[in-house]
C-alpha cells in the first residue's frame, strides 16, 4: 500500500509538505516554510511523524497538568482532614470547657449558700449569747451587790478589833458610803476600800541584772538571760529590785500580785528584807512613825499575816527578791 503524503495546508493544488508546525497545526511545502514564524514556541516537526508527536505535544502538559492537580487534590484533602480534626478539637474542648463552667458556677451557689446559712446561723448564734450575757451580767451584779453588804458587814465588825488593822477605822464609813455609790471600784475582790493606794514604782537601776523590768515600771520577772545592765552603786548582787519612791513619814499601802510566783520575799528594806508566804496577794501598810509594818493576805476574809514593830532611822523603799521562774506585779 502506498504511504498518504502530507500536503501543503496553504497550497491551492496537493503540494507534498516537507514540515509541520505541532503549534499551529498546520503543515508547509518549501514555498509557505519561509512565512512560517520563527518562534521557539513554534515546533516543526518532519510531517511522516505528526501524529505521534502532535499527540506527546499535547498530552504530556496535560498529563503534567493532570498530576498537578491530583498532588493539589491530595494536598487539599489533607488539609480538609485536618481543618476537620481541629474542629472536632476545638468543639470537644469548648464541650469540656462549658462542662468545667457549669460545674464552677454550681459548687459556686453551693459554696454560697452553705456560706449564707453558716452566717446566718452565726448571726443567730450571736444574738442568743449576747441575750444570755447581758442576763449573765445582770445576775454577776446582783452577786456582787449581794457579796459587798457582806463585806461592809466584815467591816463593820472589824471596826471593834484592837489589832493592826485598826488603822482601817479612819473614815471607814465615811468611806463605805460614798463606794457604796460606785459599784464599779467596790465589786473587786481583795482590796482595801477606805485605804488610797500609794504610787508604787520599781527602780530598774537597782535591779538585779538577771530581773526584768516592764515598760510600766510595775512587773519584774526573773530570768537566767543577763540584761547587760551597767554596773551602778545602787545595782542588786542578788534577785532584788526597790521601788524608785522611799517612804520617811505618814501612812503608805500598796498591794502585790505574786500568783505567779512560788517562791518571793516582798516587804520594805533600807538594804534588804526577806519573806516567804503560799498567799496569792499581799497587802503592805506601813506607818512610818509608828514604826509599824503589817502585811496581810487579801482574801475572803482578810487576814493578817504579820506586824513588824520597830524604830525607822532612815528613808524606806518598797523591796522585791525574786527567785529563778518567778513574777511580781505591784497592782494599780
Amino acid at each position: 500500500m502506498e504511504e498518504t503524503r502530507v500536503c501543503c495546508t496553504y497550497c491551492d493544488s496537493p503540494e507534498p509538505a516537507v514540515r509541520t508546525c505541532l503549534q499551529c497545526e498546520a503543515s508547509f511545502c518549501e514555498k509557505h516554510l519561509h512565512r512560517h514564524s520563527k518562534s521557539s514556541e513554534h515546533i516543526l516537526v518532519d510531517p511522516d511523524t505528526t501524529r505521534d508527536m502532535r499527540w506527546r505535544y499535547w498530552m504530556w502538559p496535560l498529563r503534567s497538568a493532570v498530576e498537578k492537580m491530583y498532588s493539589d487534590k491530595m494536598e487539599v484533602g489533607k488539609r480538609i482532614q485536618n481543618l476537620t480534626d481541629h474542629g472536632v478539637h476545638e468543639e470537644n474542648k469548648l464541650s469540656g470547657l462549658t462542662e468545667k463552667v457549669t460545674n464552677l458556677f454550681t459548687e459556686l451557689r453551693e459554696t454560697l449558700d452553705d456560706l449564707e446559712s453558716r452566717v446566718l446561723g452565726e448571726i443567730s448564734r450571736q444574738k442568743d449569747q449576747v441575750s444570755l450575757s447581758v442576763s449573765d451580767m445582770i445576775r454577776q451584779v446582783e452577786l456582787h451587790k449581794d457579796e459587798l453588804s457582806k463585806k461592809i458587814h466584815q467591816f463593820e465588825e472589824s471596826c471593834d478589833i484592837t489589832d493592826p488593822l485598826t488603822f482601817l477605822q479612819e473614815d471607814l464609813f465615811r468611806g463605805l458610803l460614798r463606794f457604796a455609790d460606785d459599784l464599779k471600784n467596790l465589786i473587786r475582790k481583795k482590796q482595801f476600800p477606805v485605804m488610797k493606794k500609794s504610787e508604787v514604782l520599781l527602780d530598774i537601776d537597782s535591779a538585779h541584772d538577771n530581773i526584768i523590768i516592764s515598760q510600766s515600771l510595775r512587773s519584774a520577772s526573773y530570768t537566767a538571760t543577763s540584761q547587760n545592765r551597767p554596773e551602778g552603786p545602787k545595782r542588786f548582787k542578788v534577785a532584788q529590785v526597790l521601788s524608785s519612791c522611799s517612804f520617811s513619814s505618814g501612812r503608805h499601802y500598796w498591794e502585790v500580785d505574786v500568783s505567779q510566783a512560788k517562791q518571793w520575799i516582798i516587804g520594805v528594806a533600807g538594804d534588804s528584807l526577806e519573806r516567804k508566804s503560799p498567799v496569792k496577794v499581799v497587802g503592805i501598810y506601813l506607818d512610818y512613825e509608828a514604826g509599824r509594818l503589817s502585811f496581810y493576805q487579801l482574801c475572803d476574809p482578810i487576814r493578817h499575816l504579820h506586824t513588824f514593830t520597830t524604830s525607822f532611822t532612815e528613808p524606806l523603799y518598797a523591796a522585791f527578791y525574786l527567785y529563778e521562774n518567778c513574777v511580781l506585779r505591784i497592782l494599780k
